[in-house]
């Protein structure tokens, strides 16, 4: 975790780094309550959202909505910060994949 913040209008700010493996996956999860702002620092990989997927690579920014399926596949080792921004929501994890 890089940053936890709450702001004066009680909105959480939660700032991650994260490295998936090559050929690995975060598996699906769901914040609820909260969006998530996905930047590729390094890597190559798959950003799925619902029943779609699109390319996740150097550069690349992406935002899920809150509520909204969603998991990261790795095609290289894939460095990529997270910045989930709403309430205080828990993290549920669906289903484990790579």
């Amino acid at each position: 975790m890089l940053e936890d913040a709450v702001f004066p209008d009680r909105v959480h700010s939660l700032t991650k780094r994260f490295h998936v493996r090559a050929g690995a996956s975060t598996g699906t999860h769901v914040h609820t309550g909260r969006i998530e702002v996905l930047t590729v620092l390094d890597g190559e990989g798959l950003l799925r959202t619902g029943s779609e997927s699109r390319p996740f690579v150097r550069g690349e920014c992406a935002s899920v909505p809150a509520g909204a399926r969603h998991s990261v596949h790795a095609k290289t080792d894939l460095h990529y910060v997270s910045v989930q921004i709403g309430a205080e929501g828990s993290e549920e994890v669906l289903e484990r994949e790579g």
